[in-house]
Parts: structure tokens; sequence; C-alpha cells
């Protein structure tokens, strides 16, 4: 029979055991929560991404992709200029859908501005951010359109703003 004090030495030991397990298990929860997490907020530190250093680098590709003598405007007519990037049934706009068949499969990529703005973020944080990198560049393709319709409105006309020059400082 055992006494009263090693039966409280057993339950405590228990309870220690118990608890470590049970610390561990909601270690490996907090692991995969937090992975899971990142794919739609990585860490966005200074150290990791440099704005400035980004930019310049989608700036560079794009001008690379679409050198400005061969390329057109953003907003082409003045009935999209109320609505810039419309999609295009054959999705070929090089500033918001620019879908390019790779190899003898299915696979396709989108070379237009979005496009190039996703593989960059994605070059910086990873595959397993994939989930934050598309939606990102789809916002900054919002953002874009949005600053192509304040600068239609602050133009004073479509004279001005059919310029490519002009839209592509907006942009």
């Amino acid at each position: 029979m055992m006494n009263g004090a090693a039966l409280g030495l057993t339950c405590k030991d228990a309870f220690v055991i118990f608890s470590q397990n049970e610390t561990l298990a909601l270690q490996r929860k907090v692991h995969v929560l937090e992975a899971r997490l990142l794919q739609y907020e990585p860490d966005l530190t200074r150290d990791k991404v440099n704005p400035n250093a980004l930019l310049h680098q989608i700036k560079d590709k794009f001008d690379a992709l679409y050198p400005v003598s061969c390329r057109v405007a953003p907003v082409v007519h003045i009935e999209q200029a109320s609505k810039p990037f419309p999609a295009h049934k054959n999705k070929k706009c090089i500033w918001s859908g620019m879908l390019v068949s790779v190899g003898r499969g299915s696979v396709t990529r989108d070379d237009s501005l979005r496009g190039l703005i996703e593989k960059e973020l994605l070059a910086t944080f990873g595959g397993g951010c994939a989930t934050f990198c598309l939606e990102q560049s789809s916002l900054a393709l919002v953002a874009m359109q949005r600053a192509l319709v304040g600068g239609y409105m602050s133009s004073h006309g479509w004279d001005r703003f059919r310029k490519l020059k002009v839209q592509e400082h907006i942009v």
C-alpha cells in the first residue's frame, strides 16, 4: 500500500509529464499555424525587403520585356479612362494580363506588369507566400487603376492624358 507522500509525488510527476506533452503538442500546432500564416502575411522586416530596389527590379524587367518604343499607353481610348485595364478576352494586356504559354504543356505565365510584380514578390518572400504575392500584385493593379482614373480626372481632358509618358508616370 502506498503512503500519501509517495502518491502525491507520483501525481506530481504524472502532471509534469502530461504538461510537457501538452506543451510539445501546442508548440507543433503553433509552428504549423505560423507556417500557414506566412502564406498570407510574410515577415516584412526592413532587412529582407528594400522597396526601392524591388521597384527598380520590376521596372527594369518590364522595360526589358516591353521597350518604351514598342508599347502603348495603359488607357488607349477615352472610354477606358474611367476603368483602366479592362478585361480582355484574349488576355493580351502588358499592364494587367499577358498570359504566355510555356513549353508543350498547358503551363502559362503572366508576363504583364502585374505578373512581374507577383514574380518579384515570390523571389523576395519565397513560394510559401504565394497567396500573399498574388494578392499584393492584384492590389497593386487596383492601385494603378485608381491612380490612372485620378490622373485622368485631374489632367483636364483626354488630349493631355492620352500620352504614354503621362500615363506611365502615373503608373
